[in-house]
């Protein structure tokens, strides 16, 4: 089965998640091709293009912002020419067989992304794949493997005609004094006197006495199987949450914590205020091993800033103890999300580094060092100081905060990553001051055999409902998925390293409606229904 994958090249990241998911329907059978996969194909890119899109049974449209802009042609020109070339190409096809579309699915990486399907697709089904059910559910109509199957057909049965009663008492009088009146003068009793005929109790008012029991009936059993929101708190081990921002207010992620080292990309500028500079290494390819004779740089009297230089290439900035040892050389100040921000936490195979990644909104945060620092400087453009090695890819300078100043860092519009190196004392409590408000939350991360996305659980994890001691606490073993939804009021009250199994712990709590999980405790889908609490 050959399937074809349009999207656009919105950054880095979205061609790696499309690569990942072509990867994943590669490793489940099904032939899926994309760019990627091309160095540059003989008979050039736009044959190759419109050639892919005949072949394939099946053409995965990857919606975004970008990609409906482009696919309708309103991008700027000179901008997206593949994806303006592939939408013409697609209108063309669906226009060829008057709209009658089994051929053209529309997939997202997030429910945001249902507003820029484009028009001409709008009306099939689409899927997220940036959670397990939506890949299965793509799947499933891919592979044609119905969740339902639909039974045989039976044969015909006959049915025989009901006998229908005409029931009437005739009018005194009729057919001219002879019938009922010529009979009531035989035995001797006028009509007057001759009782009518009782009537059979009629069906309607049978189902008139019936209906008020049957509709209290439906409503009792309704009510006791209501879908209710209770209040659920979650203890769970995982390498990766992902968890979107709520609130009203912009919120502190990340607040008070030491640091051993910090490593900045995504961001617009970092600005510092020096009290000394000196130059430790330059490199035109990767920082070199410092020199005994490291020069003494001078700085203006305005702030170092730091902007990325070349958008080709990854910028980045790290900030590290300097050469006192100290265990931890670097307090990070408030790491403010706005609401609706996507955050997402992941641990690496050291024990002690925690990935921060904000996207969705514009994010900033700060740092303060008590004693001399190492900067690390890849791939960017740098003011505010007189001297620098300008023609150098990459260098380090080791520096002093002048006092009460701090390190400001700002991140892109809509993208902030932060890598961090926490020290053992300091791994028990990431967010000592309060909790913070989520609107929703997922334990997915992608594996490393054919980029599939799985559950990020380690440890084995619990969920309770404090106030409802009847349904009791549930486990959830490592193995398993788990996905709480519908919240409110929700916020992630603590987060923690865990050396042990080198992932975050966290405590969560609020209200939610439905819990999914692949636990023998829970029903595939469980949710929380009026009899429980009865």
């Amino acid at each position: 089965m050959r399937v074809f994958v349009s999207y656009s090249h919105d950054s880095p990241e979205h061609m790696d998640r499309v690569l990942s998911l072509c990867n994943r329907l590669r490793a489940d059978g099904l032939d899926c091709v994309i760019d990627q996969y091309e160095m540059s194909p003989a008979q050039g890119w736009p044959r190759w293009t419109e050639a892919q899109v005949e072949e394939a049974r099946y053409v995965l449209v990857v919606c975004t912002e970008v990609y409906r802009r482009r696919f309708n042609g309103t991008e700027q020109a000179g901008k997206g020419l593949g994806v303006k070339w592939e939408g013409a190409v697609i209108t063309q096809n669906l226009y060829d067989v008057e709209a009658s579309n089994d051929k053209f699915i529309p997939v997202l990486f997030g429910p945001q992304d249902s507003a820029h399907i484009p028009t001409v697709l709008r009306g099939v089904t689409h899927y997220d794949v940036a959670t397990l059910d939506g890949y299965a559910r793509l799947y499933r109509r891919l592979t044609n493997q119905p969740e339902v199957s639909k039974p045989p057909l039976g044969e015909f049965k006959p049915l025989p005609p009901l006998e229908r009663k005409q029931e009437f008492i005739p009018l005194s009088g009729d057919d001219g004094g002879g019938g009922e009146a010529s009979q009531g003068g035989a035995t001797g009793e006028s009509p007057q006197e001759k009782s009518p005929a009782r009537r059979p109790p009629n069906k309607i008012n049978l189902l008139l006495l019936v209906l008020p029991t049957a509709l209290i009936a439906m409503a009792v059993l309704v009510l006791l199987n209501w879908h209710l929101p209770t209040h659920v708190k979650a203890e769970l081990t995982v390498r990766r949450v992902v968890f979107t921002v709520g609130g009203a207010d912009k919120s502190a992620v990340i607040n008070l914590l030491g640091l051993k080292s910090l490593f900045i990309e995504k961001f617009n500028l970092i600005k510092f205020m020096p009290e000394s500079l000196t130059l430790a290494s330059a490199s035109t390819q990767k920082p070199a091993a410092r020199t005994a004779a490291a020069p003494r740089l001078t700085s203006s009297p305005q702030p170092v800033i730091i902007r990325p230089k070349d958008e080709r290439f990854q910028s980045s900035v790290s900030f590290s103890g300097g050469t006192n040892g100290q265990p931890y050389a670097l307090a990070m100040g408030d790491v403010l999300a706005a609401p609706s921000s996507e955050v997402t936490l992941e641990t690496t195979e050291d024990a002690y580094d925690l990935i921060m990644r904000i996207d969705g909104q514009h994010s900033s945060g700060n740092i303060t060092a008590a004693g001399p620092i190492k900067v690390g400087i890849d791939n960017c453009e740098v003011s505010g100081v007189a001297t620098y090695p300008t023609g150098a890819q990459s260098f380090n300078l080791e520096t002093k905060l002048s006092r009460d100043s701090s390190v400001e860092f700002d991140g892109q519009p809509d993208s902030l990553v932060l890598t961090m190196t926490v020290p053992p004392d300091r791994a028990a409590s990431l967010f000592p001051r309060g909790s913070i408000p989520i609107k929703a939350i997922r334990f997915e991360q992608q594996s490393e055999q054919g980029g599939a996305v799985v559950s990020s659980l380690l440890k084995e994890g619990e969920l309770s409902n404090p106030g409802f001691e009847k349904i009791g606490k549930k486990k959830i073993a490592s193995t398993d998925f788990v996905s709480i939804g519908g919240l409110d009021k929700f916020s992630i009250e603590e987060v923690r390293l865990d050396p042990e199994s080198k992932g975050i712990a966290l405590t969560l709590q609020g209200v939610a409606d439905k819990i999914t999980t692949g636990s023998p405790d829970f029903k595939t889908d469980s949710t929380f229904l009026a009899q429980n609490f009865i």
